[in-house]
């Protein structure tokens, strides 16, 4: 999670918990058979804590500050958020059109 500080400058800090668990919920209530779940997920909350922004991402391979997840995960994770075939991102290991 990135924080921007006062002075502009942005910080990495490690996710809370509760916020992973949130985060979770919400992408398994978003989820649309016909369109899958998103992969990314952006939260912008400004200074003044009044207003809270969100995108969603249903199609862009997440970028992995780590190690990218091995094909099982993703295999796992079509497996609880399927999405038809024809539509999933060509990055997908599941995708007919991914190339290893």
């Amino acid at each position: 999670m990135k924080i921007e500080g006062r002075d502009g400058q942005v910080h990495n800090v490690e996710v809370p918990d509760e916020v992973t668990l949130c985060m979770a919920e919400l992408r398994q209530v978003m989820h649309d058979p016909k369109k899958g779940t998103w992969y990314i997920a952006e939260v912008s909350l400004k200074r003044d804590g009044l207003a809270l922004e969100m995108t969603f991402d249903y199609d862009s391979e997440p970028a992995w500050t780590a190690i990218r997840p091995k094909r099982e995960a993703y295999e796992d994770d079509h497996a609880k958020y399927p999405r038809p075939i024809e539509i999933l991102p060509a990055w997908h290991p599941v995708s007919p059109k991914f190339i290893d």
